[in-house]
């Protein structure tokens, strides 16, 4: 048996101030012994020849085979521009293997609602017509099975065989099956049509994380999700409220999601932001949760019109009212700002209240409701708990069942360092995703670590929060995003 790595495994690991890809294939080499490695395409500096040659000849010095190179072809909402871009991609990264002089390419597939029938048929024979293009007849092109992905049971496979004529094939991984009924049978019948096994170990020592279970994945089916605030006009009861009728503040919030389902946003939050300044958790006021439900129910229609999730943040921390709401508009998740430990925010000493929000979802039913959880939040100080790292302030969101964490800046419209990315991003299994100061001048940078984002102010004309969304300046931001998928 020959045992090999994916450079994914330690993403992060990689970046300005850590490993490259040669770095990475002498530890792979002198320091775990292993056998051959897969290189992953967002550790790729370029596609330059001269880049190529360098990791062609670190592999032939260490006498290390690069056994496979794994990119990603997003097919977005299937448009035709968006099909030939991701056949491009595929032709792209196979002059690359080639180059190396590799035999095998692994794809994972992007796009929106890759489940439907006729969209999983357009994957397989538009990946199979560059093949029969028949450039590189040596390279062997696998699909991974992921979950939610085009390939994810074994009529899936059956399907992918019958329309590639056998040419495409599976990357099989056993880590999109764990503690699903059907992992061995599903391995045991795709075996034979497998060019490369992915083993994944998930070993937490002494350390449990009690997550729920529910992923990013599962909520957004596309890669680096980016989800916009609607930060709502004050409600009836809060300070700046002037009497607008509910109708009208409901217009209002509407004409934005308006302006971001054409964007392409992947989902939205609603949030009680205009009724500040914000009331303690115990305090939220009942006719907030009313006012909530009444426009979160008309952005949930248009939501799910659009196939796109939505959240509920009840501010501030008052979680359980976001539960509340969430139920009743059938919300996605909620988001947290203080699940576990406490802080000194603006509203005065704030207190994780994670026992008494999961114990709340269960009562009602609501476990397919996901918890997304700041860590570190803005706005507020930390000396409470200044003995405990940031990283373990992570692991604390994690032990109290935290399905994703949330990192930000020190403000609202701030963008938290690349260190404190890194601290946050503590688990391989529970995603992290950035919940303010994400830019088109700085999305790359935080993409790369990052599972994806939470946008508000920059959405906003002129980039301040209290204005109305702004149609040129989404539209550019989603455009960068749209192209940074094809590469990430």
């Amino acid at each position: 048996m020959k045992i090999g790595c994916i450079s994914w495994s330690h993403r992060n690991e990689f970046g300005p101030n850590g490993l490259d890809l040669p770095k990475w294939m002498a530890h792979c080499k002198n320091d775990a012994h292993l056998d051959g490695v897969e290189l992953w395409n967002n550790h790729f500096m370029s596609l330059d020849q001269a880049y190529l040659q360098q990791l062609k000849d670190t592999s032939a010095v260490l006498k290390l085979p690069i056994y496979s190179v794994a990119t990603k072809c997003v097919f977005g909402s299937f448009t035709s521009e968006e099909i030939k871009k991701a056949q491009q991609t595929m032709r792209d990264w196979l002059d690359a293997t080639h180059f190396l002089g590799v035999k095998t390419m692994r794809l994972s597939i992007g796009g929106e609602d890759l489940r439907a029938p006729e969209h999983q048929k357009t994957v397989f024979l538009t990946l199979t017509q560059v093949l029969l293009e028949g450039k590189y007849p040596e390279i062997t092109v696998g699909i991974e099975n992921q979950e939610p992905g085009v390939v994810q049971n074994y009529t899936d496979v059956e399907l992918m065989q019958q329309l590639s004529g056998g040419r495409l094939k599976l990357v099989l991984d056993n880590g999109s099956f764990i503690d699903k009924n059907d992992s061995y049978e599903f391995c045991r019948l795709a075996l034979p049509y497998a060019c490369v096994f992915h083993a994944k170990f998930f070993d937490l020592g002494n350390e449990i994380i009690y997550t729920s279970g529910k992923n990013l994945k599962d909520i957004f089916p596309v890669n680096k999700p980016i989800i916009p605030t609607l930060h709502l006009c004050s409600l009836p009861g809060a300070p700046f409220y002037r009497g607008s009728s509910m109708q009208e503040l409901l217009d209002y919030t509407m004409d934005e999601v308006e302006i971001l389902l054409k964007c392409g946003v992947d989902g939205f939050i609603v949030e009680n932001h205009g009724d500040i300044p914000f009331v303690k958790p115990e305090q939220f006021p009942y006719e907030t949760v009313a006012g909530m439900s009444f426009i979160g129910a008309e952005v949930s229609r248009a939501a799910k019109k659009h196939h796109v999730a939505l959240g509920v943040n009840c501010l501030a921390n008052a979680a359980i009212p976001a539960l509340a709401v969430a139920k009743a508009v059938d919300a996605q998740f909620i988001r947290v700002n203080q699940y576990a430990n406490a802080y000194v925010a603006n509203e005065g000493f704030v207190e994780g209240r994670a026992g008494q929000i999961l114990r709340y979802r269960s009562s009602i039913k609501g476990d397919d409701i996901a918890v997304f959880t700041d860590v570190h939040v803005k706005h507020g100080s930390h000396a409470i708990v200044a003995d405990r790292p940031i990283t373990e302030q992570a692991k604390d969101a994690l032990f109290f069942c935290s399905d994703v964490l949330i990192c930000t800046g020190s403000r609202t419209g701030d963008a938290p360092t690349d260190e404190e990315l890194r601290e946050i991003k503590v688990s391989d299994t529970v995603p992290v995703i950035v919940g303010s100061g994400i830019t088109p001048d700085n999305v790359e940078r935080i993409m790369r670590v990052a599972d994806g984002g939470i946008v508000a102010s920059y959405f906003k004309k002129d980039g301040i929060w209290t204005n109305k969304v702004d149609y040129d300046r989404t539209m550019y931001f989603m455009d960068v995003v749209r192209e940074l998928r094809t590469r990430l």
